[in-house]
Protein backbone atom coordinates (compact mmCIF):
# COMPACT_ATOMS: atom_id res chain seq x y z
CA UNK A 1 0.00 0.00 0.00
CA UNK A 2 3.08 2.21 0.64
CA UNK A 3 4.30 1.63 -2.59
CA UNK A 4 0.99 2.08 -4.51
CA UNK A 5 0.42 5.24 -2.75
CA UNK A 6 3.94 6.74 -3.95
CA UNK A 7 3.15 6.04 -7.64
CA UNK A 8 -0.31 7.79 -7.15
CA UNK A 9 1.57 11.13 -5.63
CA UNK A 10 3.81 10.78 -8.51
CA UNK A 11 1.12 10.69 -11.05
CA UNK A 12 -0.72 13.45 -9.50
CA UNK A 13 2.49 15.72 -9.28
CA UNK A 14 3.19 14.79 -13.23
CA UNK A 15 -1.03 15.34 -13.67
CA UNK A 16 -1.18 19.19 -11.88
CA UNK A 17 2.83 20.20 -11.79
CA UNK A 18 4.99 19.03 -14.47
CA UNK A 19 2.22 18.56 -17.71
CA UNK A 20 1.05 22.25 -17.76
CA UNK A 21 4.79 23.59 -17.67
CA UNK A 22 5.47 25.68 -20.91
CA UNK A 23 8.66 23.37 -21.55
CA UNK A 24 9.34 20.95 -23.83
CA UNK A 25 8.15 17.56 -23.79
CA UNK A 26 11.99 16.11 -23.35
CA UNK A 27 12.33 18.40 -20.18
CA UNK A 28 8.90 17.20 -18.50
CA UNK A 29 9.54 13.50 -19.58
CA UNK A 30 12.89 14.14 -17.71
CA UNK A 31 11.37 16.10 -14.71
CA UNK A 32 9.02 13.26 -14.76
CA UNK A 33 11.39 10.11 -14.52
CA UNK A 34 13.24 12.11 -11.78
CA UNK A 35 10.00 12.58 -9.59
CA UNK A 36 9.53 8.54 -10.44
CA UNK A 37 12.71 8.13 -9.24
CA UNK A 38 12.18 9.91 -5.98
CA UNK A 39 9.60 8.51 -4.95
CA UNK A 40 10.34 4.69 -5.79
CA UNK A 41 13.38 5.29 -3.54
CA UNK A 42 12.28 2.70 -0.89
CA UNK A 43 11.01 0.62 -3.38
CA UNK A 44 14.53 0.41 -4.93
CA UNK A 45 16.05 -0.48 -1.47
CA UNK A 46 13.41 -3.09 -1.13
CA UNK A 47 14.99 -4.74 -4.17
CA UNK A 48 18.45 -4.55 -4.22
CA UNK A 49 19.06 -5.35 0.02
CA UNK A 50 15.84 -6.75 0.87
CA UNK A 51 14.63 -4.39 3.29
CA UNK A 52 13.97 -0.42 3.41
CA UNK A 53 15.42 1.18 6.26
CA UNK A 54 18.96 0.78 6.67
CA UNK A 55 20.23 0.99 3.09
CA UNK A 56 24.23 0.17 3.42
CA UNK A 57 25.55 3.56 1.35
CA UNK A 58 28.10 5.91 2.07
CA UNK A 59 26.40 8.79 4.70
CA UNK A 60 26.27 11.77 1.78
CA UNK A 61 24.60 9.26 -0.49
CA UNK A 62 21.99 8.58 2.35
CA UNK A 63 21.13 11.81 3.47
CA UNK A 64 21.04 13.10 -0.83
CA UNK A 65 18.86 10.39 -1.59
CA UNK A 66 16.33 10.21 2.35
CA UNK A 67 16.54 14.24 1.59
CA UNK A 68 15.07 13.86 -2.28
CA UNK A 69 12.17 11.36 -0.71
CA UNK A 70 11.61 14.18 1.79
CA UNK A 71 11.41 16.98 -1.17
CA UNK A 72 9.26 14.84 -3.02
CA UNK A 73 6.74 14.93 -0.19
CA UNK A 74 6.77 18.47 0.40
CA UNK A 75 6.53 19.51 -2.85
CA UNK A 76 3.39 16.82 -3.32
CA UNK A 77 2.21 18.72 0.62
CA UNK A 78 2.75 22.20 -1.15
CA UNK A 79 0.67 21.10 -4.22
CA UNK A 80 -2.24 20.03 -2.47
CA UNK A 81 -1.70 23.35 -0.62
CA UNK A 82 -2.31 24.99 -3.73
CA UNK A 83 -4.58 22.74 -5.26
CA UNK A 84 -6.94 23.71 -2.26
CA UNK A 85 -6.60 26.95 -2.15
CA UNK A 86 -7.43 26.99 -6.18
CA UNK A 87 -10.74 25.01 -5.53
CA UNK A 88 -11.43 27.53 -2.51
CA UNK A 89 -10.97 30.39 -4.60
CA UNK A 90 -13.11 28.83 -8.15
CA UNK A 91 -15.91 26.66 -6.15
CA UNK A 92 -16.84 28.86 -2.93
CA UNK A 93 -15.51 32.71 -4.05
CA UNK A 94 -16.63 32.08 -7.72
CA UNK A 95 -13.86 33.34 -9.27
CA UNK A 96 -14.07 31.69 -12.45
CA UNK A 97 -10.91 32.99 -14.01
CA UNK A 98 -8.91 31.08 -11.18
CA UNK A 99 -6.30 28.95 -11.47
CA UNK A 100 -2.81 27.60 -10.80
CA UNK A 101 -0.71 29.48 -13.29
CA UNK A 102 2.97 28.27 -14.28
CA UNK A 103 4.74 31.29 -11.95
CA UNK A 104 2.42 29.73 -9.13
CA UNK A 105 3.86 26.05 -10.09
CA UNK A 106 7.22 27.37 -9.95
CA UNK A 107 7.08 28.94 -6.30
CA UNK A 108 6.31 25.49 -5.39
CA UNK A 109 8.78 23.84 -6.62
CA UNK A 110 11.27 26.95 -5.60
CA UNK A 111 9.98 26.91 -1.97
CA UNK A 112 9.83 22.90 -1.73
CA UNK A 113 13.89 23.00 -2.33
CA UNK A 114 13.95 25.99 0.57
CA UNK A 115 12.03 24.20 2.89
CA UNK A 116 13.55 20.27 1.79
CA UNK A 117 16.98 21.95 2.81
CA UNK A 118 16.36 23.72 5.76
CA UNK A 119 14.01 20.56 7.33
CA UNK A 120 16.92 18.25 6.60
CA UNK A 121 19.39 20.43 8.24
CA UNK A 122 17.51 20.81 10.93
CA UNK A 123 16.76 17.01 11.09
CA UNK A 124 20.29 16.02 11.25
CA UNK A 125 21.31 18.29 14.42
CA UNK A 126 21.99 16.56 18.00
CA UNK A 127 18.75 17.56 20.12
CA UNK A 128 18.42 20.19 22.72
CA UNK A 129 17.17 18.86 25.88
CA UNK A 130 13.35 19.41 26.62
CA UNK A 131 11.67 19.33 30.61
CA UNK A 132 8.18 18.22 31.30
CA UNK A 133 7.20 18.02 34.92
CA UNK A 134 4.27 15.15 34.67
CA UNK A 135 2.23 15.15 37.80
CA UNK A 136 1.46 11.85 38.93
CA UNK A 137 -1.75 11.14 41.57
CA UNK A 138 -0.87 9.79 44.55
CA UNK A 139 2.60 10.07 44.30
CA UNK A 140 4.57 9.20 47.33
CA UNK A 141 6.61 12.83 48.82
CA UNK A 142 9.83 10.53 48.57
CA UNK A 143 9.58 10.70 44.49
CA UNK A 144 8.55 14.06 43.71
CA UNK A 145 11.51 15.62 41.79
CA UNK A 146 11.90 11.45 40.46
CA UNK A 147 14.19 12.08 37.34
CA UNK A 148 13.59 10.14 33.68
CA UNK A 149 15.42 10.85 31.08
CA UNK A 150 13.29 9.90 28.08
CA UNK A 151 14.82 8.72 24.47
CA UNK A 152 13.42 7.51 21.65
CA UNK A 153 13.78 6.92 17.67
CA UNK A 154 17.66 7.25 18.13
CA UNK A 155 18.12 5.25 14.08
CA UNK A 156 21.26 4.75 14.58
CA UNK A 157 22.19 4.11 10.64
CA UNK A 158 24.55 5.19 8.53
CA UNK A 159 23.04 9.19 8.70
CA UNK A 160 23.18 8.90 12.13
CA UNK A 161 26.41 8.07 13.42
CA UNK A 162 29.17 7.38 16.31
CA UNK A 163 29.76 11.36 16.59
CA UNK A 164 26.37 11.81 16.62
CA UNK A 165 25.20 9.53 19.08
CA UNK A 166 28.24 9.98 21.50
CA UNK A 167 27.07 14.16 21.62
CA UNK A 168 23.79 12.49 22.61
CA UNK A 169 24.64 10.35 25.31
CA UNK A 170 26.82 12.98 26.41
CA UNK A 171 23.75 15.78 26.70
CA UNK A 172 21.71 13.03 27.82
CA UNK A 173 24.51 12.00 31.07
CA UNK A 174 24.54 15.63 31.83
CA UNK A 175 20.72 15.61 32.64
CA UNK A 176 22.07 13.33 35.60
CA UNK A 177 18.81 11.16 35.26
CA UNK A 178 17.68 8.54 37.92
CA UNK A 179 16.73 6.56 35.36
CA UNK A 180 17.27 6.68 31.53
CA UNK A 181 14.19 4.99 29.45
CA UNK A 182 14.43 4.39 25.93
CA UNK A 183 11.43 3.21 24.14
CA UNK A 184 12.75 1.38 21.08
CA UNK A 185 13.95 2.36 17.69
CA UNK A 186 17.41 2.83 18.65
CA UNK A 187 18.79 1.61 15.38
CA UNK A 188 18.61 0.51 11.47
CA UNK A 189 20.67 -2.37 10.22
CA UNK A 190 21.88 -5.67 11.73
CA UNK A 191 24.22 -5.83 14.45
CA UNK A 192 27.40 -6.86 12.20
CA UNK A 193 26.60 -3.21 10.73
CA UNK A 194 25.86 -1.03 13.13
CA UNK A 195 28.40 -1.86 15.65
CA UNK A 196 30.99 0.41 14.84
CA UNK A 197 28.88 3.51 15.46
CA UNK A 198 27.06 2.18 19.07
CA UNK A 199 29.89 2.10 21.31
CA UNK A 200 28.26 5.32 22.83
CA UNK A 201 25.65 3.55 24.29
CA UNK A 202 27.59 1.99 26.89
CA UNK A 203 28.57 5.42 28.11
CA UNK A 204 24.80 6.48 29.49
CA UNK A 205 24.77 6.74 33.02
CA UNK A 206 21.92 6.75 35.19
CA UNK A 207 21.93 6.30 39.13
CA UNK A 208 19.47 3.63 38.49
CA UNK A 209 20.39 2.42 35.35
CA UNK A 210 19.28 2.54 31.82
CA UNK A 211 16.13 0.55 30.84
CA UNK A 212 14.98 0.31 26.70
CA UNK A 213 11.93 -1.51 25.00
CA UNK A 214 12.31 -2.83 21.27
CA UNK A 215 10.97 -0.91 19.06
CA UNK A 216 9.90 -2.26 15.23
CA UNK A 217 13.14 -1.74 14.26
CA UNK A 218 15.24 -3.45 15.95
CA UNK A 219 12.75 -6.81 14.71
CA UNK A 220 13.26 -6.11 11.29
CA UNK A 221 17.03 -6.77 12.21
CA UNK A 222 16.89 -9.42 14.26
CA UNK A 223 15.14 -8.56 17.62
CA UNK A 224 16.78 -11.41 19.42
CA UNK A 225 20.43 -10.09 18.65
CA UNK A 226 19.95 -6.70 19.21
CA UNK A 227 18.11 -7.53 22.92
CA UNK A 228 21.13 -10.10 23.41
CA UNK A 229 23.46 -7.11 22.05
CA UNK A 230 21.49 -4.15 24.67
CA UNK A 231 21.72 -6.02 27.54
CA UNK A 232 25.96 -6.61 26.83
CA UNK A 233 26.31 -2.99 26.84
CA UNK A 234 24.30 -2.64 30.26
CA UNK A 235 20.91 -1.74 29.69
CA UNK A 236 18.23 -3.46 30.94
CA UNK A 237 16.43 -4.81 27.84
CA UNK A 238 12.85 -5.42 29.64
CA UNK A 239 10.77 -7.47 27.20
CA UNK A 240 7.03 -8.01 28.46
CA UNK A 241 8.63 -6.98 32.00
CA UNK A 242 9.39 -5.13 34.76
CA UNK A 243 11.91 -4.36 37.13
CA UNK A 244 11.55 -2.57 40.63
CA UNK A 245 13.20 0.50 41.74
CA UNK A 246 14.35 1.75 45.66
CA UNK A 247 14.12 5.44 46.14
CA UNK A 248 14.34 7.08 49.34
CA UNK A 249 12.13 3.91 50.72
CA UNK A 250 9.68 3.88 48.04
CA UNK A 251 9.25 2.08 44.60
CA UNK A 252 8.43 2.81 41.24
CA UNK A 253 8.32 0.13 38.64
CA UNK A 254 9.40 0.52 35.22
CA UNK A 255 8.28 -1.63 32.55
CA UNK A 256 8.10 -2.52 28.90
CA UNK A 257 6.22 -4.17 26.42
CA UNK A 258 7.30 -5.67 22.88
CA UNK A 259 6.51 -3.84 20.02
CA UNK A 260 3.56 -5.35 18.03
CA UNK A 261 5.61 -6.09 14.71
CA UNK A 262 7.46 -8.86 16.63
CA UNK A 263 4.63 -11.15 16.08
CA UNK A 264 5.55 -10.98 11.91
CA UNK A 265 8.85 -12.65 13.14
CA UNK A 266 7.05 -15.62 15.56
CA UNK A 267 8.51 -13.53 18.47
CA UNK A 268 6.01 -12.36 21.69
CA UNK A 269 4.02 -9.38 21.14
CA UNK A 270 3.04 -6.95 23.18
CA UNK A 271 1.81 -8.08 26.75
CA UNK A 272 0.84 -6.18 29.08
CA UNK A 273 0.00 -8.64 31.88
CA UNK A 274 2.98 -10.42 31.77
CA UNK A 275 5.08 -7.28 31.85
CA UNK A 276 3.34 -5.87 34.76
CA UNK A 277 3.18 -9.81 36.67
CA UNK A 278 3.94 -9.34 40.65
CA UNK A 279 5.01 -6.00 39.89
CA UNK A 280 3.28 -3.93 43.24
CA UNK A 281 -0.27 -2.40 42.35
CA UNK A 282 0.70 0.84 45.08
CA UNK A 283 3.70 1.69 43.25
CA UNK A 284 3.87 4.30 40.24
CA UNK A 285 4.33 2.26 37.40
CA UNK A 286 6.08 3.74 34.26
CA UNK A 287 5.90 1.82 31.06
CA UNK A 288 7.90 1.86 27.34
CA UNK A 289 5.46 0.50 24.77
CA UNK A 290 6.89 1.89 21.49
CA UNK A 291 3.84 3.20 19.37
CA UNK A 292 1.19 5.21 21.39
CA UNK A 293 -1.88 3.25 20.14
CA UNK A 294 -2.33 1.16 22.88
CA UNK A 295 -2.24 3.99 25.74
CA UNK A 296 -5.88 4.19 27.20
CA UNK A 297 -5.77 0.36 27.45
CA UNK A 298 -2.42 0.65 28.79
CA UNK A 299 -3.42 3.12 31.76
CA UNK A 300 -6.93 1.54 32.60
CA UNK A 301 -4.82 -1.40 33.28
CA UNK A 302 -2.96 0.78 36.01
CA UNK A 303 0.35 2.50 34.17
CA UNK A 304 0.84 6.04 35.44
CA UNK A 305 2.91 7.49 32.43
CA UNK A 306 3.50 5.60 29.51
CA UNK A 307 6.57 6.62 27.35
CA UNK A 308 5.99 6.04 23.75
CA UNK A 309 7.89 7.21 20.33
CA UNK A 310 7.13 5.88 16.54
CA UNK A 311 5.91 9.05 15.27
CA UNK A 312 8.62 10.94 15.23
CA UNK A 313 6.71 13.98 16.30
CA UNK A 314 4.88 14.31 12.88
CA UNK A 315 8.01 15.80 11.92
CA UNK A 316 6.45 18.61 9.79
CA UNK A 317 3.84 21.19 10.70
CA UNK A 318 0.58 19.93 8.90
CA UNK A 319 1.66 16.75 8.42
CA UNK A 320 1.75 15.92 11.97
CA UNK A 321 -2.33 15.90 11.51
CA UNK A 322 -1.83 12.91 9.11
CA UNK A 323 0.62 11.07 11.74
CA UNK A 324 -2.53 11.92 14.36
CA UNK A 325 -4.91 10.26 12.23
CA UNK A 326 -3.03 7.12 12.15
CA UNK A 327 -2.09 6.82 15.92
CA UNK A 328 -5.13 7.54 17.79
CA UNK A 329 -4.80 11.46 18.08
CA UNK A 330 -1.18 10.96 19.54
CA UNK A 331 1.67 12.38 18.04
CA UNK A 332 3.55 14.61 20.13
CA UNK A 333 3.99 15.82 23.65
CA UNK A 334 2.09 15.11 27.02
CA UNK A 335 -1.09 13.46 27.11
CA UNK A 336 -3.54 13.33 30.04
CA UNK A 337 -5.28 9.98 29.16
CA UNK A 338 -7.72 9.11 31.53
CA UNK A 339 -5.93 8.66 35.53
CA UNK A 340 -2.68 8.64 33.81
CA UNK A 341 -0.12 10.28 31.26
CA UNK A 342 0.81 9.24 27.99
CA UNK A 343 4.46 11.57 27.06
CA UNK A 344 4.88 10.63 22.99
CA UNK A 345 8.49 11.76 22.01
CA UNK A 346 9.23 13.73 18.84
CA UNK A 347 12.06 11.24 18.30
CA UNK A 348 15.85 11.79 19.44
CA UNK A 349 17.17 10.76 15.86
CA UNK A 350 14.69 9.59 12.92
CA UNK A 351 14.68 6.96 10.29
CA UNK A 352 17.01 8.05 7.15
CA UNK A 353 14.38 7.40 4.60
CA UNK A 354 12.52 10.24 5.72
CA UNK A 355 15.39 13.14 7.53
CA UNK A 356 13.35 16.42 7.70
CA UNK A 357 12.07 18.71 10.37
CA UNK A 358 10.24 21.82 9.79
CA UNK A 359 9.05 22.93 13.03
CA UNK A 360 8.86 19.58 15.07
CA UNK A 361 12.49 19.58 16.84
CA UNK A 362 13.99 16.41 18.14
CA UNK A 363 14.38 16.12 21.13
CA UNK A 364 16.40 14.28 24.96
CA UNK A 365 13.51 15.37 26.98
CA UNK A 366 13.56 14.90 30.92
CA UNK A 367 10.62 14.13 32.67
CA UNK A 368 10.22 15.08 36.04
CA UNK A 369 7.49 12.92 38.32
CA UNK A 370 5.92 15.28 40.75
CA UNK A 371 2.83 14.87 43.12
CA UNK A 372 -0.49 16.01 42.05
CA UNK A 373 -2.03 18.68 43.57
Amino acid sequence: MFHIALFIAFLYLVWRLVLPLPYSRLSKVILSLFLLFISKYHWLQLWIWGNMFSPELPTWAVLILGGLFAGFVVLLLLTLVGDIIYLIRRFILRQKHAKLTTRARLAIMGLSVVLTVFGVHQAIQVPDVRTVEVPIKDLPAELDGFKVTHLTDLHVSHLFKHDWLSEVVKRTNDTQPDVIAISGDLIDGFVENRLPDIDAYKELKARYGVFMSLGNHEYYYDGPAWAKTFQNMGMHVLENAHQLIEHQGQSIVIAGVNDEVAERFHLEGPNLAKALNNAPTSAPIILMDHRPKNTRTNIQAGVDLQLSGHTHGGMIIGFTEIVRAFNQGFVSGLYKVGNGWLYQGNGTGLWNGFPIRIGVPSEITVLILKKAS
